[in-house]
């Protein structure tokens, strides 16, 4: 089955879960199958077993990006290829606490890599430092690119704003 969380009370550890089939289940939190805690408006696959949802499972290639000031809303990873739909999704349930791994592709192409992921404003950076430089720049955004460029792209396409590193 699938559906949506309605609420989840961290305090009673107990979520209310509307499903697709337009009845309510409610859930413990230690049917949760993830490592973040349950949150409103994620969209979730679960089973049903006397009356009450266990096996809560996040859905796949949708994840929930909480707001403080607005209702969730739904950031869909599945344009992307499997690489980065695995890492953003690291770094969005983490809290962008994890930055992403190292990316070869973005070390080994820098501003290549850079242009095709339409990170124009690091882009821009990168080129005026290494014009300025003598082109010493040019290999240390190659490195910035290695350690941060899946946290930049992260940012583009989740947040739409550009990072400069």
């Amino acid at each position: 089955m699938k559906g949506t969380i309605l609420d989840y009370s961290i305090q009673t550890s107990e979520g209310i879960i509307s499903g697709d089939d337009n009845n309510r289940y409610k859930f413990s939190g230690s049917e949760w199958k993830a490592s973040d805690a349950p949150a409103r408006g994620q969209r979730i696959d679960f089973d049903i077993t006397a009356g009450r949802a266990t096996g809560v499972y996040r859905e796949l290639n949708q994840t929930v990006l909480e707001s403080k000031t607005t209702q969730p809303s739904v950031i869909d990873f599945s344009d992307l290829s499997p690489y980065y739909q695995e890492e953003f999704k690291k770094i969005l349930e983490s809290g962008e606490t994890y930055k992403g791994k190292w990316n070869w592709a973005a070390f080994l192409f820098g501003g290549f890599w850079a242009m095709t992921k339409q990170l124009w404003l690091s882009l821009a950076i990168c080129f005026v430092a290494g014009l300025g430089t003598g082109g010493v720049a040019w290999f240390v955004y190659w490195f910035i690119y290695g350690i941060r460029g899946n946290f930049i792209y992260y940012t583009l396409h989740t947040k739409k704003k550009h990072l400069w590193a």
